[in-house]
């Protein structure tokens, strides 16, 4: 199943609880083809067709613990860090954690990431967008998203090596992640929304994230 065909049936039916009630979580509506094309001139990356086809269906969610959430690229700052650039800023929070997917060449954006803004640490969220949206929507319907955002689960961890270590050790990472064989990888939705492993290192520090992102985005 490709990433938009497990992204379509999430914004296209209601989120039910536990008990089959309608939660208040809503799916805004597509837009038209030539506004979609009006968003290539603005769009911080690559528009791909599975991005068209779902803004076509959907630009983004309402009523979510985490705010709205922006599939256009417009409703939000463009993202400062330039490690992840070019981005799509999902959502900012009331905690003014950035939620962001960096733009690449796969389908959808992603990986998604969760930026702290003081101090600057970032936390990875999930593979990419579908992987985001079917983890949020399970965690919203099961009620557990709350918890999740103020327990364990956002809490950002330095890492404990040195850093010359963790530089040897990124592009090693980076390589399996892209194979598949790294700790997120698309198909773990639900299970892959926060922290990727239980290690202590799970989460970056701002400092070696850099070298971890040397081969993504456009430079600053």
């Amino acid at each position: 199943m490709s990433a938009l065909d497990t992204m379509m049936p999430l914004v296209s039916a209601p989120w039910l609880n536990t008990d089959g009630n309608p939660l208040s979580v809503t799916a805004l509506p597509g837009l038209r083809s030539e506004v979609v094309q009006g968003l290539e001139c603005t769009y911080t990356g690559i528009l791909t067709p599975a991005m068209k086809a779902l803004l076509g269906t959907c630009c983004g969610l309402a009523g979510t613990e985490l705010g709205s959430i922006d599939f256009t690229g417009c409703w939000f700052l463009e993202e400062p860090s330039a490690v992840f650039r070019p981005a799509l800023t999902l959502a900012v929070d009331d905690a003014e954690r950035r939620w962001v997917a960096e733009i690449g060449d796969k389908d959808l954006p992603g990986p998604v990431w969760c930026v702290f803004p003081d101090p600057e640490v970032a936390v990875y969220v999930s593979d990419d967008l579908a992987a985001f949206v079917a983890a949020l929507g399970g965690r919203t319907c099961r009620g557990e998203m709350r918890a999740w955002l103020q327990g364990d689960g956002l809490r950002p961890r330095r890492l404990g090596r040195a850093v010359e270590r963790a530089q040897g050790m990124v592009g090693e990472r980076q390589d399996a992640v892209e194979r598949g064989e790294g700790e997120a990888t698309h198909g773990r939705s639900e299970d892959s929304f926060g922290c990727p492993s239980r290690e202590a290192d799970c989460s970056l520090c701002r400092d070696n994230i850099r070298p971890f992102f040397a081969r993504r985005g456009f430079p600053a």
